[in-house]
């Protein structure tokens, strides 16, 4: 790549391309957390003891939804959350959210009130925003948000409760932009940009001063570089290691391979939108829009990003079908359907408001699924894959001389840059220890 950060990518506007929030502000593993205090960068986020707003209208009417309808449809799909939760805990074999809610998702389809079905779907596309998987992927006995203590998982909470309270789990946004933290902390690194790692090998040779062999192809020079070391973190994507873009010589253990190959990784895309004039309430937090169950996931909620950057931002999230989708349509035919579903329901609600007010300024599209350096957004633990599998990952390779971190390798953090950021920093310690112990035994070899 010819930058740093990975899925963290601040445009210079600084709008989030990748990771947007610091999740779970208060867990006491959140390395984030603690650099930005250190650092002493500014955050907004909500304030959890006051009510957040939303606009929320049903597209197909294209008028606003009753508060009414809104709650009861949220306590529905928690219900049916709880029901999965229920009937997951009971299972000897793992199977999908669906399979265990299928029933009760039959009923919604049957019920007569269009209106409160699109609704209905309208909050499970939020959930599923949260996974970037749907719920036949999602595996039932790990749940949506907390993989590891489902009595407390809330589909509309990504976060684990432990012993904090809601308001110690508000998400923060960093005003300067995520990918400009980890720019700062880049300064003075030797980082090889452009540089495409190949091949590892490990040699297992006590008179050499190196265990790595890196063959890596450096793009702008078109030339095949070898770099050696002594240790490595390997830090790529599930999904890049599932499709072999790194070979490893010889083969990583089978425990390794098995743990990679069940874990899974979702696939979320952005559009964001930069108009001209803010014709949306500035104190809300999101436009949510119901649409039909075909299309539920086609632009469900935008977020309003100028509560926190002050600029006329709507940020549109597609994820898992919508997300692959999205990938096959043009930049303009993203930003026309999001803007055609926004000013259909402002100018129905707002006849005042003329077609200048839905002028974009500025616009973005992300497209992870299509970085060969990345595959997708949000690890996630498919039909079979339980938290052994992110621990089993931390376990480190070739004599304890290759160590793995990443969203998919802290089980209560899954899916998080929170879980990128501890877990690196944590096998970065265990690489000074497996160092120093190394130096206290290393013997002298005499010259030749």
């Amino acid at each position: 790549m010819d930058r740093v950060g990975g899925r963290v990518f601040t445009t210079e506007t600084g709008v989030d391309l990748g990771a947007s929030w610091v999740h779970q502000w208060q867990h006491k593993d959140n390395t984030v957390r603690k650099l930005i205090e250190k650092l002493n960068v500014p955050v907004v986020g909500e304030n959890s003891d006051q009510e957040v707003l939303e606009d929320f209208f049903d597209q197909v009417s294209q008028t606003r939804v009753d508060p009414a309808i809104i709650m009861k449809a949220q306590k529905h799909l928690d219900r049916i959350i709880e029901i999965s939760i229920q009937k997951a805990s009971k299972l000897k074999r793992d199977v999908s959210i669906y399979d265990c809610v299928k029933e009760e998702l039959q009923q919604i389809d049957n019920m007569e009130d269009e209106l409160y079905k699109r609704v209905f779907y309208q909050f499970l596309a939020q959930c599923l925003n949260n996974e970037a998987a749907t719920l036949k992927e999602l595996s039932a006995k790990m749940g949506v948000g907390n993989p590891q203590t489902n009595e407390n998982q809330k589909c509309s909470v990504r976060e684990t409760q432990d012993n904090y309270s809601y308001k110690d789990y508000e998400d923060k946004i960093i005003q300067q932009g995520y990918g400009n933290l980890f720019q700062d902390l880049s300064q003075n690194l030797n980082i090889k940009l452009n540089s495409e790692v190949q091949e590892i090998n490990y040699i297992k040779n006590q008179t050499m001063p190196f265990n790595f062999q890196i063959k890596v192809y450096n793009n702008k020079t078109q030339q095949t570089e070898f770099f050696y070391a002594k240790y490595l973190l390997v830090t790529c994507s599930i999904k890049v290691l599932q499709n072999d873009v790194i070979s490893f010589q010889p083969e990583l253990s089978q425990q390794k391979q098995k743990a990679i190959k069940k874990l899974g990784l979702g696939q979320a895309n952005k559009v964001v939108l930069e108009f001209e004039k803010c014709f949306w309430d500035e104190r809300i937090y999101s436009v949510c829009l119901a649409q039909q169950k075909e299309n539920f996931a086609d632009f469900p909620i935008f977020y309003n990003m100028k509560k926190y950057k002050n600029k006329n931002i709507l940020m549109a999230l597609l994820s898992d079908d919508q997300a692959i989708i999205s990938e096959r349509k043009t930049d303009q035919e993203l930003v026309d359907s999001a803007i055609s579903k926004l000013q259909q329901v402002y100018q129905k609600n707002y006849p005042e408001f003329d077609d200048s007010y839905f002028k974009v300024k500025n616009y973005y599209v992300t497209r992870w699924g299509a970085n060969k350096f990345i595959q997708g957004a949000y690890a996630y633990y498919p039909v079979g894959a339980n938290h052994e599998d992110s621990n089993e990952l931390l376990v480190p390779e070739y004599d304890n001389n290759l160590y793995f971190a990443g969203d998919a390798t802290i089980a209560d953090l899954i899916g998080t840059a929170n879980a990128s950021s501890y877990s690196g920093e944590q096998q970065a310690e265990h690489i000074i220890q497996k160092y120093m112990f190394d130096q206290s035994q290393e013997v002298l070899i005499p010259k030749l």
